[in-house]
């Protein structure tokens, strides 16, 4: 079993507000295990820096089950899991974090990661970075969220009548005119 003190932050350069944290709460050190992984999230302490920082001390599923529960998938998946899981995937999505998921874990689309994307105003970035490529429902999720004129330069990189009208209602007509009209 690993153990987590002071010098260990202090070795991996985490910031003096976390260590003074972590004194507070744990002042003779812990052992790595879920639950003490679950006392230090609640306690406010950064436990996405540590699964990003030293992930090797947090693997197998009871660390897995603790990181969705204190929902920290997204992080469990990319940094120690380092691939993809139904599970992981269910807890990136109910964080509000399917558009990071699909582009550093799954590294491609899925309908549910882009429906979730879509719901959290995230379309245009789906959309740009995952799907690579424009699709209607993404196209109107942008254009919902004040991101028609970006979609049409970026994504569709042409003109198209609803982003036309979404960009002259952000107004930012001129630039459609421009860099997408001409």
């Amino acid at each position: 079993m690993q153990r987590i003190t002071v010098d260990t932050l202090r070795a991996l350069e985490a910031c003096e507000a976390q260590i003074r944290l972590f004194a507070a709460v744990y002042p003779d050190g812990v052992d790595v295990t879920p639950e003490s992984f679950t006392t230090a999230h609640r306690a406010g302490l950064n436990v996405g820096w540590v699964l990003v920082t030293i992930p090797d001390l947090f693997r197998g599923a009871a660390f897995r089950t603790a990181a969705i529960a204190e929902r920290r998938g997204y992080e469990y998946a990319r940094w120690v899991d380092k691939g993809p899981r139904d599970d992981t995937r269910a807890a990136a999505i109910a964080e509000r974090r399917g558009y990071l998921y699909a582009l550093y874990v799954d590294r491609g689309p899925r309908d549910d990661t882009r429906t979730a994307a879509i719901a959290v105003g995230w379309g245009y970035e789906y959309a740009l970075d995952v799907d690579r490529g424009p699709r209607d429902d993404t196209r109107t999720a942008a254009i919902a969220v004040g991101w028609g004129y970006e979609y049409a330069r970026w994504v569709d990189k042409g003109p198209r009548d609803d982003t036309r009208a979404a960009a002259v209602k952000e107004g930012r007509g001129d630039l459609y005119a421009l860099y997408v009209d001409r």
